[in-house]
């Protein structure tokens, strides 16, 4: 049975070494390190899940608040907005790709977000499934990003915005005039 798990600086040493290890698919120049991942759980408000079946490790997303960016330019933001978050990583092991659990790993972290407040998610996405699927949640291009981050690959800038989404697993973000 799928299940999940937050992922945070108590339970990271126990899972350090398979996050680490599915970051393999992911060109060398936007791998994350071990010191990076340990940053990314420091910042208030980030938001990190992982999925499991039993105790196997299937994947993780996690992102963090898009006004934490040091250099929000280089990431290809002009501005940044409050109530959003960066998706700054997404990975479903290779041996569970294909089998509905990057989705279902993606609506958690949407439920999270939404729970934390977050109107809005970025994120980077590569030309494959993880861009499919987040388009077929309501995501739009907002640019192509060409041998993102020295890659050799061109990456799509997406964002999605939660006040407008419409899935049937995700609460509907309600948002509540001031009076």
């Amino acid at each position: 049975m799928l299940t999940f798990e937050d992922l945070d600086l108590n339970n990271w040493p126990v899972y350090a070494d398979l996050v680490l290890n599915s970051e393999s698919i992911f060109p060398e120049p936007i791998r994350t390190s071990k010191e990076e991942f340990t940053e990314i759980l420091l910042i208030k408000d980030a938001v990190a899940k992982l999925g499991k079946i039993g105790t196997e490790y299937i994947g993780n997303i996690m992102g963090f608040p898009l006004l934490s960016l040091q250099d929000p330019e280089e990431y290809g933001f002009q501005t940044l907005e409050d109530r959003a978050i960066y998706i700054c990583n997404f990975v479903v092991d290779p041996s569970y790709q294909g089998k509905g659990f990057g989705k279902k790993l993606l609506i958690e972290f949407l439920k999270a977000t939404i729970e934390n407040g977050y109107e809005k998610i970025y994120g980077h996405f590569r030309q494959n499934h993880s861009l499919g699927l987040i388009k077929k949640l309501g995501a739009k291009e907002v640019k192509i990003c060409q041998n993102w981050s020295d890659t050799g690959e061109d990456f799509v800038l997406c964002e999605l915005d939660l006040t407008k989404i419409d899935v049937p697993e995700i609460p509907k973000l309600v948002k509540v005039e001031a009076v």
